[in-house]
């Protein structure tokens, strides 16, 4: 992909912040390579004729993560096609609920009866990913799983997720998706805010 060679511990001044490398960009790199090897393995049982396994990105944060797999999905010889989905959480109101609203439904044919993979960056709670997974199965997919980039350990995913990448610490994190106020979200590798 970009063949760098990040060193784990390299510390950054982001716009006045200080992040501190925790994942480079090599280590993200083979993980992807290693659960796209999973997932071919795992879908072995679609047939050639049948429409292969679509890759559906939450957008935002998640389309960093689905570009990494299908490009590690290339490497390994995985069939798959790509979409896309935009819901979004809103936090509390003043009455104490939550929102969620749908910006984009997913668009490929035919989408009954296939395999469908839900794409994100990192999971906390997984509230939205959730509503995902309820909201998709209108579409009368035969199954839907859940791949992220990781989730974070203090936290209890509020569903199984199928396929993670990294167990990551609850802390403010950038790069490979994740944003400080909507930036450094092309940031490569994943970085963790520290006090010097």
């Amino acid at each position: 992909m970009f063949n760098l060679q990040q060193i784990k511990g390299t510390i950054e001044n982001v716009n006045g912040v200080n992040f501190e490398l925790i994942i480079p960009r090599q280590e993200i790199e083979a993980r992807f390579i290693e659960l796209a090897q999973q997932i071919k393995d795992d879908y072995v049982f679609i047939k050639s004729e049948e429409p292969p396994l679509l890759l559906i990105e939450n957008l935002m944060g998640g389309s960093f993560t689905s570009k990494d797999l299908a490009r590690a999905m290339n490497l390994v010889g995985a069939p798959y096609n790509m979409d896309a989905v935009d819901f979004k959480r809103f936090e509390a109101d003043e009455h104490g609920s939550e929102e969620l609203r749908v910006y984009k439904n997913p668009s490929a044919s035919p989408l009954k009866d296939r395999h469908a993979l839900i794409i994100e960056d990192v999971i906390e709670l997984g509230i939205t990913l959730k509503f995902a997974k309820n909201f998709l199965k209108a579409w009368k997919f035969k199954s839907i799983k859940i791949l992220a980039l990781g989730w974070k350990k203090t936290m209890s995913p509020k569903f199984k997720v199928d396929y993670c990448g990294f167990e990551l610490p609850k802390e403010w994190l950038i790069g490979e998706g994740m944003d400080n106020n909507q930036l450094e979200r092309g940031r490569l590798g994943i970085w963790r805010k520290i006090t010097l």
